[in-house]
């Protein structure tokens, strides 16, 4: 009998599953705002059910856990999920974004990190399957999650975002055929 893995999916939730019509944080819209055309469907095909509240997939946000209920009313309302999995990251981690946006993107992709471990560890049994984008810390994450932890984070997709100054792709060429490369994502 074929082993069959549970595909759990991790997401992050700003320009990944919902996008905003105005400049959102570091990175411009692709899309009118609200969700992100295909990815609900996307993440319905990978777990093999229409109902994905809260079982087959769990949100990494950078957004401070006070921030959880009105969080959850979002995605309940733009997204159709009535109980989201959510693992947030803490208002701290977002204090240097006023000042130094480098350190703010760092901290969002530890607390994330860290969130993804213990789930990790937590459900052995799973596979997981990573969407971010190129705005605030995911690709690190990521790279990171794969690289430092050994883990079953066995799919990486990544939302390349608009960058707020020049409005082009924030990846370029060589950065995307060096991740490729490497990470083969």
């Amino acid at each position: 009998r074929p082993l069959q893995l549970k595909i759990h999916i991790l997401s992050d939730i700003d320009q990944t599953v919902v996008g905003y019509f105005k400049n959102h944080g570091s990175a411009l819209p692709k899309f009118p705002s609200g969700p992100i055309p295909g990815a609900m469907t996307l993440f319905r095909e990978l777990t093999g059910t229409e109902d994905i509240d809260g079982r087959r997939v769990t949100f990494l946000s950078a957004r401070p856990g006070v921030l959880r209920k009105w969080t959850q009313v979002q995605l309940r309302d733009t997204l159709g999920i009535s109980e989201a999995c959510l693992l947030t990251g803490q208002a701290a981690d977002m204090l240097p974004w006023f000042s130094n946006n480098a350190k703010a993107v760092a901290n969002f992709s530890d607390r994330k990190l860290k969130n993804y471990s213990k789930l990790a560890r937590a459900f052995p049994e799973n596979v997981f399957a990573w969407f971010g984008d190129t705005g605030e810390g995911d690709v690190d994450f990521a790279i990171r999650a794969v690289r430092e932890e050994r883990t079953s984070l066995v799919v990486v997709m990544i939302h390349d975002v608009l960058d707020p100054v020049t409005g082009r792709p924030k990846t370029g060429r060589e950065a995307r055929e060096l991740l490729e490369a490497e990470y083969q994502i």
